[in-house]
């Protein structure tokens, strides 16, 4: 068997087989499944991030949890969230605003450091570099809401404080036990 992208050749008597692999059974593809510790959980965390990084918005500096709560302080940073509605309601960095806030507003934060993230942050990278074209100052957060989470940060949603995180899909359900995935 030759694996080329999520395809495979199979020569078996003597005939040469082409066949699909499912999506979720890509070589490289995140999958909650093969990480059951907080710490595997992380590290497959770090690893897609980066290999998205690297392919496909190599040009988008990134930002890690840590490094943004110390620029917080010092700087002036909107904290953009890109993922959908449904999304947003079940839980949001505290702080962050929409991407249709931020875009019905952009001329409010010309003066601010744009920093960009979704699920893991695939989503927000793609937004980011977008927004670079257009020169603006903007870093994506490294693992996004599940980085966050990682390091213990609290989440909001319209009621308060939350441990519920919406983490995109099953696939990517790789919070810390702490927190409750929601998808």
């Amino acid at each position: 068997m030759r694996l080329i992208s999520n395809w495979f050749i199979l020569k078996r008597a003597g005939l040469l087989v082409l066949a699909a692999l499912p999506m979720q059974n890509r070589p490289g593809d995140l999958t909650a499944a093969s990480a059951s510790t907080d710490t595997e959980k992380f590290t497959a965390i770090q690893k897609e991030f980066q290999g998205y990084s690297k392919k496909v918005f190599p040009e988008v500096p990134a930002i890690s949890v840590d490094n943004l709560l110390a620029r917080q302080q010092k700087e002036k940073i909107v904290i953009v969230d890109v993922r959908s509605e449904e999304e947003t309601a079940v839980s949001m960095i505290p702080g962050a605003i929409t991407k249709t806030e931020f875009e019905a507003n952009r001329e409010r934060y010309k003066d601010h450091k744009i920093v960009t993230y979704c699920t893991i942050g695939y989503r927000s990278g793609l937004y980011a570099k977008k927004l670079r074209q257009e020169n603006s100052d903007v870093v994506n957060l490294a693992g996004g809401v599940l980085a966050w989470a990682h390091a213990g940060k609290t989440f909001t949603c319209r009621t308060g404080e939350t441990r519920k995180v919406h983490v995109y899909g099953k696939n990517w359900s790789l919070l810390p036990e702490t927190y409750q995935p929601d998808w």
